[in-house]
């Protein structure tokens, strides 16, 4: 908008340098204003360089941070096996699980794609950054054992008065259709919502 209001000023200061009579005073006019629109397009080719220089920076940060996901989620042996267990349904959430050795494990990893679906909620990935991360979760939501799961923690967390330490992780599911509206009511039904905490 400043570039645009000084371009109208040297232009119209340019026309009316044209217009006047007096030639000596003219050809200094006529120096001015050159010396204006030469200043203006500086100033608007170092707006355009300092925003190539911040997308830049923007998309090293994005790579910097997806690099980090990477390896940390394929480097971690526990946060694979247990999505190992998980994807090829060598797990069901029932009311042993709680208790168990492998609960911090579990929850380990659901913390861990939860960051990451904040992440992504808050624009910092996008799914062509992180494609493969992401089908993995859609994967992992659509299991009945991790929606049992993430909606018996998610009702008992209300019923507490504390938040749902996995919301982004639901917020992901629901947003990718492997969970609808009536996971935020609180009734068993029967399929994924078996009451396993008590709330």
């Amino acid at each position: 908008m400043f570039c645009f209001f000084c371009f109208a000023r040297i232009l119209s200061k340019a026309f009316g340098v044209l217009t006047k009579e007096n030639m000596n005073t003219c050809s200094m006019e006529i120096v001015k204003v050159i010396v204006e629109i030469v200043t203006a397009i500086v100033a608007i080719v170092g707006v355009i360089a300092a925003y190539i220089k911040w997308d830049d920076m923007n998309r090293f940060r994005r790579c910097t941070v997806t690099y980090e996901i990477i390896r940390q989620f394929y480097d971690d042996k526990e946060v694979r096996e247990i999505l190992y267990m998980i994807e090829y349904e060598n797990w069901e959430y029932n009311k042993s699980f709680h208790g168990s050795k492998d609960e911090h494990l579990f929850d380990k990893t659901f913390s861990y794609l939860d960051n990451i679906a904040k992440l992504k909620k808050e624009g910092v990935l996008g799914s062509d950054d992180y494609g493969s991360v992401f089908y993995l979760m859609h994967r992992l939501c659509g299991n009945s054992s991790v929606q049992s799961y993430l909606w018996n923690v998610h009702h008992f967390s209300l019923k507490s008065g504390a938040k749902d330490p996995f919301g982004n992780l639901v917020g992901f599911a629901k947003e990718n259709g492997c969970l609808d509206n009536s996971f935020f009511n609180n009734v068993a039904t029967g399929d994924y919502k078996k009451k396993v905490l008590n709330f």
